[in-house]
């Protein structure tokens, strides 16, 4: 089913999608003296389905980025690979611009390509970047001449121009991720899937790669990404919207403010002072708000309504003769709403 409006409003959907995997075993054993370690690998299928993603819906727009988080295990990659049309849904359906992955799946695999950031492959470690985007190029069956154009570009835009003619062995894990991000833009790929595009860099690096992300993938070239991330703080800077997994199920859909205004509601009020607090100020303090925190000079409140605390604060410490040197409000991190959600 094609829905001719759908292609204007979301690039990627799912709706209900369940995908499930046969159980396999492993069995290995040591042989003799030598500890000859030999793995055996049995395909036989044992009673019952792994169930990898169940009841799975969601949508993502062009130009918008979707963070996928949660443990390993929950379904990540395999959400990301169903996007991709490299696996295909044992119910429910994955529509990419419009199409039905399983009715069209040659069309749906040449609009969007899974990144992974924790392996390299398909490059020639003998030869330079250009001369790989060359190859790539030829296996994507990009005209010459407008191959010799794209990848001048691919080589700018993803600051790969200094290194262009140096032999791929003697990148850096970064420039390596960038030569995969360059590879998926001679591709003309719109959607891309980025599994854990930051993993094992530096983070400085890793500051470049979501600035590229950011700016140029979603800012200039209007490409959905779908952002699978065990970095929380990387999905919150990056990400349009969060989709939360634990065990296959969505336990939660929404936008990064929506999820810090319903979850996250409880702000942190830290008041200090110029001067020591007496005894009478905390038990004061204490018994008209939610102190979680006691210094020598300075108390933090917990509070659900910063905007109806603060006047009632200002009163007391008014009434007390207490003049604050500093007020600083603080809103929880995603980071502790998502773990205290997973608990």
């Amino acid at each position: 089913m094609v829905q001719e409006d759908f292609k204007d409003d979301y690039i990627v959907e799912f709706e209900n999608v369940c995908k499930m995997f046969r159980r396999r075993s492993e069995e290995g054993f040591f042989r003799g003296d030598l500890l000859v370690y030999k793995l055996l690998r049995r395909k036989r299928e044992e009673a019952g389905l792994v169930r990898a993603l169940e009841s799975v819906s969601f949508k993502v727009g062009r130009g918008e980025c979707l963070g996928v988080l949660g443990p390993n295990g929950a379904g990540k990659t395999t959400l990301l690979k169903l996007a991709c049309s490299l696996l295909l849904p044992d119910s429910g359906s994955v529509y990419v611009n419009g199409l039905d992955t399983r009715e069209h799946t040659d069309k749906t695999k040449s609009m969007a390509m899974i990144i992974p950031g924790s392996r390299f492959f398909g490059f020639n470690e003998l030869l330079s970047p250009e001369s790989n985007l060359m190859y790539w190029a030829a296996v994507f069956q990009v005209p010459r001449a407008r191959a010799k154009e794209l990848i001048e570009e691919a080589l700018k835009v993803f600051g790969l121009s200094e290194v262009r003619d140096r032999r791929v062995m003697f990148l850096s894990s970064g420039m390596r991720q960038r030569l995969n991000m360059a590879r998926s833009f001679l591709a003309g790929r719109t959607v891309w899937a980025l599994d854990e595009p930051t993993i094992h860099l530096d983070p400085w690096v890793a500051e470049d790669i979501r600035q590229l992300v950011k700016n140029v993938l979603v800012g200039e070239r209007r490409y959905t990404i779908l952002l699978a991330s065990q970095n929380i703080y990387e999905l919150e800077k990056l990400c349009d919207k969060i989709l939360v997994l634990n065990k296959g199920k969505v336990v939660l859909y929404d936008s990064v403010d929506n999820v810090k205004s319903k979850l996250g509601h409880r702000r942190r009020i830290k008041i200090t002072f110029d001067q020591a607090l007496g005894k009478n100020h905390i038990e004061t303090l204490t018994s008209e708000f939610d102190i979680v925190n006691v210094g020598d000079n300075y108390v933090e409140i917990i509070t659900k309504n910063a905007v109806e605390t603060l006047p009632k604060l200002y009163k007391l410490l008014r009434r007390l003769g207490l003049k604050p040197s500093d007020i600083l409000v603080t809103e929880p991190s995603l980071e502790e709403i998502i773990l205290k959600l997973l608990r």
